[in-house]
């Protein structure tokens, strides 16, 4: 297997890209990519010393849609709701630089996660991974909006007033911005950087290149 620290990074970084994917999705039709939302959630509860790879399962094609969009993204294609997705990736990755000297915060998100991995082992033996389930999304969506949320600036998510205000929806898209969140804290301890979009682009599309046909 391929631990270089690049691989890594990379692997971190599609993991926010695919967070705010899924947010827009979530936000603008109601739905998302149902396996890359349960990879997305999923990695919340893994608070082990554990390395990207071992967190997302990349070879499994869980990343797929965050690895696609940093491959548009740095060969500079997409739409008008690319770049609404790539403000998502670069709010969460501020909120999470910031996030570093929220001691009272960490704290409460630690304690938060840990109460709601607990909790999850209800679920184990019903239909579907736990993390999938109703009950645990708005738990995980509350703590966002207790935790993350109360951070300046806020993430405005724009998408269809009707899936906005419905509580199941909303709960998806606060739970998967708390994924984002994760997702972005793991890349900043990994040494990314905003400023490796300009000198690493090169770098780092080949290295998606490389995770998205599959070699190690």
């Amino acid at each position: 297997m391929n631990t270089s620290p690049l691989r890594q990074q990379v692997i971190a970084l599609a993991a926010v890209f695919q967070s705010a994917r899924l947010v827009q999705q979530l936000a603008r039709h109601g739905r998302a990519d149902n396996q890359a939302l349960e990879t997305s959630l999923g990695s919340i509860l893994v608070t082990g010393p554990m390395s990207p790879s071992e967190i997302y399962k990349p070879e499994q094609g869980s990343l797929r849609l965050g690895l696609q969009d940093i491959k548009e993204r740095f060969n500079g294609e997409g739409t008008s709701e690319d770049m609404e997705m790539a403000r998502y990736v670069m709010s969460l990755i501020a909120l999470a630089l910031k996030l570093r000297k929220h001691k009272p915060l960490l704290s409460a998100l630690a304690e938060g996660i840990d109460t709601i991995s607990e909790q999850a082992e209800f679920f184990k033996n019903e239909s579907g991974p736990a993390v999938m389930h109703n009950n645990i999304i708005a738990k995980l969506a509350d703590l966002y909006l207790h935790t993350i949320s109360t951070m300046m600036p806020r993430i405005i998510v724009h998408g269809e007033p009707g899936y906005l205000n419905a509580t199941a929806i909303a709960d998806r898209i606060r739970a998967t911005l708390l994924a984002g969140i994760r997702a972005a804290w793991l890349w900043r301890q990994l040494g990314g950087s905003r400023w490796h979009f300009v000198f690493r682009r090169r770098a780092i599309l080949n290295e998606t290149d490389r995770l998205l046909a599959g070699n190690s």
